[in-house]
């Protein structure tokens, strides 16, 4: 067991992204649109991000879970958004269709992601290191996408 976290341990470690802050995407993780529910600063999914060379835009909630109001993702405009719940149809035409939400970074360049494994993401557990580096992939994209 102990090997077993000492690999964990390296992945985290070797996935963990030194970016600067000028240089992190604003993601938000909708983890249910009905209230509409993220992670604030407390839950492991912020820690995630910040590791994977992200900014939380929940993150200056003093709380692991949020009920976040549609506005003020509008106004934090996320430039990535990660869907983590089922939701019917294409992501980015669903938030599209939401009120103000045709503006957000996220919506605009495509970057609604629905496709991530979620047990990666929302299980913590030993394939943490796996959902850390799949993030730290997408975010490193996003930022060589911005530079095309």
């Amino acid at each position: 067991a102990q090997e077993y976290a000492s690999k964990v341990k390296e992945g985290i470690a070797g996935a963990t992204s030194n970016v600067p802050d000028d240089k992190r995407p604003r993601v938000c993780v909708e983890l249910s649109q009905k209230p509409l529910r993220t992670g604030g600063k407390r839950s492991f999914g912020h820690d995630l991000i910040r590791r994977a060379g992200g900014r939380n835009i929940a993150g200056d909630f003093d709380r692991a879970w949020v009920t976040i109001s549609p506005a003020t993702v509008v106004a934090r405009d996320p430039e990535i958004i990660i869907v983590a719940h089922p939701i019917v149809g294409d992501a980015r035409s669903t938030m599209a269709r939401r009120i103000g939400w045709a503006g957000i970074g996220a919506v605009k360049s495509g970057y609604v992601i629905d496709d991530l494994d979620l047990d990666l993401l929302l299980r913590p557990g030993p394939r943490l290191a796996d959902g850390l580096q799949a993030l730290t992939e997408l975010f490193e994209k996003y930022r060589e996408d911005r530079t095309k």
